[in-house]
This record gives C-alpha cells, sequence and structure tokens, in this order.
C-alpha cells in the first residue's frame, strides 16, 4: 500500500468518532431497553431492565390459584422469556445502531450466555 492509498490520519479520528457516536447512540437507547413477557395463561406479567434484573412483577388473581410448585415454574419460566426478549431487542438494537463489529458481536455473545434459549422440547 503506497501513502496515497493509505487513510490519513485525520480519516482515522473521523471514523473513531463516528464509531463512538453510533456506540453512545447505542448506550443511550440500551438505557432505556426492556424485556417483558406474560405467561400463557396471563397468571403472571414480567418487566426486565437493560441488564436482565426484574423490575416489576403483575400478579393476577390466577396466580393465587396455583399451588407453590406451579407458582415458581410460572414465574422462572416468565422471568426467562422477558430476558430472552430483552437480549432479542438488544440484538436487534446494536446491529442497527453499530453494526456487526468485534465489539459489538462480543457484548451480544454476553447477552446470549446470560439468556440463552431454553433446551428443546421446552417453551419460550
Amino acid at each position: 500500500m503506497t501513502s496515497q492509498q493509505r487513510p490519513s490520519l485525520r480519516t482515522l479520528a473521523e471514523e473513531l468518532e463516528r464509531t463512538a457516536a453510533r456506540y453512545d447512540e447505542l448506550q443511550t437507547h440500551l438505557d432505556r431497553t426492556t424485556g417483558t413477557a406474560s405467561s400463557p395463561d396471563g397468571a403472571v406479567h414480567v418487566t426486565v431492565d437493560a441488564g436482565g434484573a426484574p423490575t416489576s412483577f403483575a400478579l393476577t388473581e390466577r396466580f393465587r390459584a396455583l399451588d407453590a410448585r406451579a407458582m415458581e415454574a410460572v414465574l422462572l419460566t416468565t422471568l426467562r422469556q422477558a430476558q430472552i426478549r430483552l437480549r432479542d431487542q438488544v440484538t436487534e438494537l446494536t446491529k442497527a445502531t453499530v453494526g456487526d463489529d468485534a465489539a459489538a458481536q462480543d457484548m451480544l455473545a454476553r447477552y446470549h450466555e446470560r439468556f440463552p434459549d431454553p433446551p428443546p422440547g421446552r417453551r419460550r
């Protein structure tokens, strides 16, 4: 590559500034991103924040009719569904905002590790 073919330092700096601006935009979007899910029977509604932590549980009268094991199962399943929806939203936002560079791939891999799809045969 000749010196005329190589990007100038100014060009590289401008590209870095554009990349940083896209990541700042992504962070703003992620800060407001939540995942929500409801159990199939409507007994439980769960919302999680951008880190996957639950921020709200809404329990209906149907929930009160469940035994303790069923309560636990429906809460955990619905929480996991909300986290998977969050992961999917983060994936879409990331690809739309910053693309598919190495840093984005690394971040998305962490979300996929933390919030994997359920094993085959289990509902999502």
